[in-house]
């Protein structure tokens, strides 16, 4: 699992880092 996440803005960040999170891990069954 490696990847670049970054979020930007004034809102809650949480949950999207989570969904990145499980988006890099799913990614790496793939590949």
């Amino acid at each position: 699992m490696c990847g670049i996440v970054g979020v930007l803005g004034d809102h809650e960040a949480s949950p999207l880092l989570v969904q990145a999170l499980a988006r890099l891990e799913y990614r790496g069954y793939d590949s």
